[in-house]
């Protein structure tokens, strides 16, 4: 029987693990409806993916998604907004949180920055969560929102924020994760549902 777990502190909500993946060397982990065993069609109103301990095999990668309305093709045009607050090892290097322009998308088909310059030390990584809300919708546009955090190839600790949507009235039926250079080196990816 599947795990349940809470959404967001939500008690009324029913939420089910769909599926896990561990990463190994991958060039990308992708969860598409009806394959492999997922779900990611109107059976739930909002779909999360927790993505823990993420490890790229290039330094200084960018991480991120792309949907996909046919399950093949990934690269729907999105526009989204990206925030980060950060502070170094040394406590010498510090920002509030803010807007960084170069990783917003307006438009764009491409990787959809949930984290950035991750490095690829032994013990640097990412983690954190994707909601992603009401896939199966042919109505409006798809609504997404992140919170990451990342071991910064330079010795930072850095929060990201952000979220947009998927500018099409097509069923969305996937996410595929990935880094902008090289493969997922490791990586554990969990896929809930969420009924509220």
């Amino acid at each position: 029987m599947a795990a349940t777990v809470p959404f967001n502190g939500l008690t009324d909500s029913t939420s089910k693990l769909i599926k896990e993946v561990a990463a190994s060397s991958s060039a990308t982990v992708s969860f598409v409806n009806g394959s492999s065993d997922v779900v990611f069609d109107g059976t739930f109103d909002a779909y999360e993916v927790l993505y823990i301990n993420v490890h790229p095999a290039t330094n200084d990668s960018q991480f991120g998604f792309k949907v996909t309305t046919d399950g093949t093709n990934f690269g729907v045009a999105t526009t989204g907004t990206f925030n980060y607050d950060f502070n170094n090892e040394a406590g010498s290097s510090a920002a509030t949180w803010a807007n960084v322009a170069d990783y917003d998308i307006a438009q764009g088909t491409g990787l959809i920055n949930i984290a950035h310059s991750i490095g690829n030390g032994a013990d640097e990584c990412c983690s954190g969560r994707l909601i992603f809300y009401a896939p199966a919708s042919t109505t409006f546009a798809k609504m997404y929102n992140y919170f990451t955090t990342g071991y910064h190839a330079s010795d930072i600790a850095e929060n990201y924020n952000g979220g947009g949507y998927v500018n099409t009235t097509s069923a969305v039926t996937g996410l595929q994760f990935a880094f902008s250079s090289g493969n997922i080196d490791a990586g554990t990816f969990k896929l809930i549902g969420h009924r509220t």
